[in-house]
């Protein structure tokens, strides 16, 4: 069946021929392959030009063409290629399709099609290799025959296809790039001899591809795989300078990943040579190089990450022993202080810092010609001095509260007496006066801590750290305690307490304050700022401590002969807290007397009927206080007159 369609198809075709001959004088010209990518039938609406086929139509042309081509026909090598080409493409395509497409039944019908796609192309590019051995483009058919295995996954015959290539063509385009590849394959394999050498067929190539720099890096790797590592560093460096990096803080991130990624190999290098020492050797003749730190940072980094933190240290200090007039110096050494820090090694972190604070704390000849340095380490040292100075200041106030050691307790107060010289504006922010005073406090230096406590607490008459506050006001009542005889003492006693009341009068603290301070002041004669204090109490006081307060307040009402209201405080406490019941002798007796001299006040100004009338309204408000019967008398005795 099939052999007679095939005959009747020549026949048809023979039969074209023949009624095309019949209808020319012209000679038949036959299709070239560019006739297949075009309509030859058909031509554009302007008629200047044919119309292009589809990627389709195009890939049915070519296979029909190569059904029917012989080996012999010179075109049938680029018709191979030019399907190979169309039938890999549409295999990408159904692979970028696939990708989006979550139907599992239209995948697996995806993936047969992309299989069978890609084994189409080997198929093609493989028989024109085969067909064709001295084909002058056959380095292209290989690289695009090794590319196909590569997509299917055949990594053997991918390599197997790319040695072919460079083997027979290694004046080609694609040839550093398959030597490229090759050499990957090896360093994957952990062939790193062979790998080193098609690195360097690469690199030294008479064209510096895209693959040249890559190449450096990679054969760096290989080498120090094969522990030769002087060479590896040798190629790292090449890479490094191919790329003639900025500072490190100006580079883009991604410049920053491509320069840590260098730098770190070689560092890694040096470790496993032994470290700072040999690093030091092999730059001894080029101590300008511009990211040397940067290589003792990483080396540093490399230890800290094995937990060698000593040997860390010992890089960075190597660093600034060797360089020491690079711009690098500080931060080599505030990297030291972080290390001992986060490892918890407090004595060392100290000692660290109090070599640091030797030469670069405000003040030092690096501050005065600071204008001409690196400003971003500048800034950096200025910053991170400072945190490392409360740290500091924190490790040994920490310290004294266990010794209580008279050694401890000077480095503490040395350390804040550091910080509040070089950063006194930052004091409050960093809560230092207040914490400076705790330690003074505890090391009972009283008046020194009071200052700091004030400091903490006080802006002009406005309480800012209210804790701060709280405890200036029980250190000067144990100051004015101590020294009873010093006003001074119980003038800021009184004002402390007066602005705690006033700016916290609900605080729970506040009605303990305000009774003290009231017993201090009237204590003290100071009636005035009794009663101011007493007035400063919140109704949400206790009975107890309300009754306390407000009678040390009509008690000084009392002393400053202000009887009138003196009587109203005192009715006011029997009043609110029903206290005739109680039979509370000091208010009683108090209301007795404040009638009493208000009776009196009235005779010496010669108003006898009121004097009489407050004598004896004592004994119907009090009838139980022993001045009753007095102001009866009395009252008696001005009647009869």
């Amino acid at each position: 069946m099939m052999k007679m369609k095939y005959q009747q198809t020549l026949f048809f075709l023979a039969s074209l021929l023949l009624l095309s001959a019949c209808g020319t004088s012209s000679v038949v010209t036959r299709p070239t392959l560019g006739d297949l990518d075009v309509n030859t039938t058909q031509k554009s609406e302007n008629g200047a030009s044919p119309i292009p086929k589809s990627s389709d139509e195009i890939r049915k042309a070519y296979a029909l063409y190569l059904e029917h081509a012989s080996k012999n026909d010179k075109s049938r090598v680029d018709a191979l290629s030019r399907l190979a080409a169309l039938e890999f493409k549409l295999s990408e395509q159904i692979l970028k399709n696939k990708n989006s497409q979550n139907d599992d039944a239209v995948e697996m019908a995806d993936n047969n099609l992309y299989n069978a796609k890609l084994d189409r192309t080997i198929e093609l590019l493989s028989t024109a290799v085969r067909d064709y051995p001295d084909d002058k483009n056959n380095d292209k058919t290989l690289y695009q025959l090794a590319k196909a295995y590569d997509q299917k996954g055949d990594l053997e015959n991918t390599h197997a296809t790319l040695k072919e290539l460079t083997k027979k063509y290694p004046n080609s385009v694609y040839y550093i790039e398959s030597q490229f590849r090759l050499a990957e394959n090896a360093f994957s394999r952990k062939k790193y001899s062979l790998a080193e050498d098609k690195y360097t067929d690469v690199i030294g190539s008479k064209t510096r591809s895209v693959f040249y720099e890559k190449s450096l890096y990679k054969r760096g790797w290989a080498r120090f795989k094969q522990e030769f590592y002087f060479e590896a560093i040798d190629d790292f460096l090449r890479a490094v300078k191919l790329n003639q990096f900025d500072e490190f803080h100006k580079l883009s991130d991604t410049k920053k990943d491509l320069f840590n990624e260098y730098f770190r190999a070689i560092g890694l290098s040096f470790s496993y040579m032994g470290g700072a020492e040999p690093l030091h050797s092999y730059f001894k003749d080029n101590p300008d190089f511009k990211h040397l730190y940067y290589i003792y940072a990483h080396l540093s980094n490399i230890y800290i990450k094995e937990e060698r933190k000593n040997d860390a240290v010992l890089a960075l200090q190597a660093f600034a022993k060797y360089n020491p007039n690079s711009d690098y110096v500080p931060e080599a050494l505030l990297k030291v202080i972080d290390i001992w820090e986060s490892g918890g090694f407090s004595s060392r972190m100290n000692a660290a810092l109090e070599s640091f604070y030797a030469i670069y704390q405000p003040g030092s000849k690096y501050w005065k010609k600071r204008k001409n340095i690196n400003q971003r380490i500048f800034k950096l040292v200025k910053n991170t001095l400072r945190e490392h100075i409360l740290t500091i200041t924190a490790n040994y106030h920490k310290k004294y509260l266990k010794s209580h050691k008279p050694g401890d307790f000077s480095s503490a107060a040395r350390w804040y007496e550091n910080y509040l010289k070089h950063y006194s504006s930052y004091s409050k922010k960093d809560n230092i006066h207040y914490l400076y005073a705790t330690l003074l406090a505890d090391n009972k230096n009283y008046i020194s801590a009071l200052k700091h406590y004030e400091l903490a607490a006080y802006d002009s008459n406005i309480i800012i750290d209210k804790n701060a506050a709280y405890e200036a006001i029980l250190l000067v009542s144990k100051l004015s305690d101590s020294d009873k005889t010093s006003l001074s003492w119980i003038k800021k006693l009184i004002h402390f307490s007066t602005l705690y009341g006033q700016q916290y009068p609900n605080d729970e603290r506040t009605a303990n304050i305000i009774a003290h301070a009231s017993e201090i002041a009237y204590k003290n004669n100071m009636f005035k700022e009794t009663i101011m204090l007493a007035e400063l109490t919140s109704s949400s006081i206790s009975h107890s401590m309300a009754i306390k307060i407000n009678t040390i307040k009509a008690h000084s009402y009392f002393k400053l002969e202000q009887y009138e209201d003196s009587e109203n405080t005192y009715r006011s406490i029997l009043s609110d807290y029903d206290l005739l019941q109680r039979n509370n002798s000091s208010v009683t007796d108090g209301l007795a007397l404040a009638i009493y001299y208000q009776g009196k006040s009235a005779h010496e100004k010669n108003e006898t009927n009121v004097a009489i009338q407050h004598y004896v309204r004592i004994a119907q408000i009090v009838p139980g206080s022993s001045i009753a019967a007095t102001g009866l008398y009395d009252a008696i005795s001005l009647a009869m007159k």
